[in-house]
């Protein structure tokens, strides 16, 4: 994955993130270990995480997710905004009020977050 957050505060504005899912997470006491296969990991282990998105590519392959947030000890926010995403997000109720992401996959294979009219 690119980003394991576990704690405070990530604000992602544009450029490539990708997963393959089938790295190593991570050693037991490296504070990664047995997190999901993601783009982000808002795993909240040491404190509160917030994570804004409001641009940029996610490209997740093989059984990586783009945003994946599994029992985590604090609290964890994460407000989208913009994007471009090849899978849809498991939990849309991260999309920002007053955006929505697209139904259908563009050209490219990506679904895009974008303001609602």
């Amino acid at each position: 994955g690119a980003i394991s957050m576990n704690n405070g505060n990530v604000i992602i504005n544009g450029g490539n993130l990708s997963s393959r899912g089938d790295g190593d997470t991570g050693s037991w006491s490296d504070g990664t270990s047995g997190q999901a296969d993601a783009i982000i990991n808002l795993n909240a282990k040491y404190g509160t995480v917030n994570c804004e998105i409001n641009g940029g590519k996610f490209t997740a392959t093989g059984d990586a997710e783009i945003i994946v947030s599994k029992n985590p000890k604090f609290p964890v926010t994460a407000s989208i905004k913009g994007g471009k995403f090849n899978k849809r997000l498991l939990n849309e109720d991260w999309i920002a009020d007053g955006y929505a992401m697209t139904e259908t996959p563009d050209s490219e294979g990506y679904y895009s977050v974008l303001a609602v009219d």
